[in-house]
């Protein structure tokens, strides 16, 4: 909670300085370099979140269809709720006629498991991803404070309070029951979402350190060599540099 607040009050100090007589002509061009080579239409994209049918059955495919649409690139999570293939199916409708490509990009957690680090890895360049994320943060699952008032729970847990906020929210709760229970689609299609949890402090290897990830790099160089790795979660100024 404290570093949710700071994080964000640190924009207060910030405001926008814009130049005034300019010859604004119409449209206005956003686009920019994206990590020094590849141009996009805006200077953001969607970033990694799990378990996109939470929030509404089309996932993680209707996210990636519209950053097609608007020449963005699209990053899907290790705890994605819909796999490569059907993400990259979704990315190629909505590509604009003439348009370029742009970036796919795999965020990836820390495996005890190389034979699935790299299975996942092969399965996401056979899908056309062309970057890879390493979170570099994560070593244990946060005891999230905010999700335990709230009763908060993947998939949700059904005591009165989520009972009200169903009936609240009809045109969600309709999406939700309609539909099968969504899995992690990315790791094993036998781990049920409730378990996720206890899934992730088995598998993240908490011992991985700098060599891991210049390993990492570089096999995903040797499978990908025209994409770049980089590395989220980065703090301090002196580790940026590293």
């Amino acid at each position: 909670e404290i570093a949710l607040r700071r994080a964000t009050s640190a924009f207060d100090d910030y405001e926008f300085h814009y130049r005034v007589l300019r010859g604004l002509n119409r449209p206005v061009n956003l686009s920019t370099k994206f990590w020094g080579s590849e141009m996009i239409r805006l200077p953001f994209f969607p970033a990694p979140c799990a378990c996109h049918r939470l929030f509404h059955n089309d996932g993680e495919s209707a996210a990636a269809l519209v950053s097609a649409e608007k020449q963005i690139p699209f990053a899907l999570s290790t705890f994605a709720s819909q796999n490569y293939e059907t993400v990259s199916s979704a990315r190629t409708k909505g590509k604009p006629a003439g348009a370029e490509d742009p970036p796919l990009i795999f965020q990836l957690y820390v495996m005890r498991d190389k034979d699935l680090i790299m299975h996942m890895l092969e399965q996401a360049v056979k899908a056309g991803f062309k970057h890879l994320v390493l979170t570099a943060d994560l070593h244990w699952f946060g005891n999230r404070e905010r999700d335990k008032r709230t009763g908060f729970t993947v998939p949700p847990s059904y005591g009165v309070k989520q009972i009200l906020g169903a009936f609240m929210t009809p045109a969600w709760t309709w999406d939700f029951i309609s539909h099968d229970p969504y899995k992690y689609a990315l790791i094993q299609e036998d781990v049920d979402a409730e378990a996720i949890a206890t899934f992730l402090q088995a598998t993240i290897d908490q011992r991985f350190d700098w060599s891991d990830a210049r390993w990492l790099c570089e096999q995903w160089s040797k499978l990908r060599p025209d994409g770049v790795c980089a590395l989220k979660g980065v703090v301090r100024p002196d580790e940026a540099k590293k």
